[in-house]
């Protein structure tokens, strides 16, 4: 490859980046304006590299580049003049201590015309490149660090949502009706969740659910009970009316903070209903609550 086409590639590579990075650290972010050619000419020779221009703390006679981790610096030298064609550029590089090893001269060339690269290393680091043409001199600092653009901020973490049907019941695997069956609220979100006393059942149909007919006496949820995140609450619903099949236990919740509504459900619950001999098939409803009394016994028929 030509030179100057070693030049050109190196130097796309470098213009391109508009970074945010450090100048003396990389914990503190500096926005860097966009990297610009410069040029430092003297007894008809010139040299050019590209710089970081607008830095917010700026080095008299020191110009500041910035190349990825294991990527190349690159400084293009030329005689502007036929009489210059014999004099050189004396370019020096010297890596600072720091992750890549301890400080040493990594670069050391004289040229007449030409392109000349400083390969950094693969971690972040400081290199000073020295550039000489006859007793004039120019130092770069080359800031090898990870840069992104202003466009490609890092988002704000988003903010936690409360869910309202992270949770579950639990409910055992089979209850015989008409009687009480203990159920446990279980919040498994991160945020409280209001409900009520009421568990409504919702029985098997097809592939559906469908819910099933309420007590006569059946109260709606009114969300004056709270379940903190990560509580295991113990309840009771009334398994009255329900006739032998699946169903599955359903409590309606409410997100304390935000009020939106979900729903908490439990795993299948094999429902068989018991005929009374007596009170025409059936004992007398039970009320609802927390408190509720255990069925009547069966009193054998006369």
């Amino acid at each position: 490859m030509q030179p100057a086409s070693c030049f050109r590639a190196a130097a796309a590579t470098v213009l391109a980046v508009a970074a945010t990075a450090s100048f003396a650290s990389a914990s503190s972010a500096t926005t860097y304006a966009a990297q610009k050619p410069t040029t430092f000419a003297h007894d008809g020779l010139r040299a050019t590299w590209s710089k970081v221009v607008g830095l917010a703390v700026e080095k008299p006679g020191v110009d500041t580049a910035m190349v990825e981790p294991g990527q190349r610096f690159a400084i293009r030298v030329r005689a502007t003049k036929k009489a210059a064609r014999s004099a050189r550029v004396r370019i020096t590089g010297t890596r600072e201590a720091g992750e890549a090893g301890p400080k040493r001269v990594v670069l050391r060339k004289s040229v007449r015309s030409g392109t000349v690269g400083l390969r950094v290393a693969k971690v972040p680091g400081t290199y000073r490149v020295q550039v000489r043409i006859g007793k004039r001199v120019r130092n770069v600092q080359v800031v090898v660090e990870v840069r992104t653009s202003p466009d490609a901020a890092p988002k704000p973490a988003p903010v936690p949502v409360c869910d309202p049907n992270l949770g579950f019941l639990a409910a055992p695997p089979g209850v015989v009706a008409p009687s009480i069956a203990p159920v446990t609220v279980v919040n498994q979100g991160s945020f409280p969740l209001l409900y009520g006393g009421g568990v409504i059942w919702e029985r098997q149909e097809g592939a559906g659910w469908a819910t099933a007919p309420f007590p006569t006496n059946f109260t709606a949820s009114t969300f004056k009970l709270t379940a903190a995140p990560g509580a295991v609450i113990p309840r009771v619903a009334v398994v009255w009316s329900l006739d032998t099949g699946t169903y599955r236990a359903a409590l309606p919740v409410r997100c304390a903070d935000s009020g939106v509504e979900g729903v908490l459900y439990s795993a299948p619950v094999a429902v068989t209903r018991r005929v009374y001999a007596n009170g025409n098939g059936s004992p007398v409803p039970l009320p609802l609550g927390n408190d509720i009394a255990p069925p009547p016994p069966v009193v054998p028929a006369p």
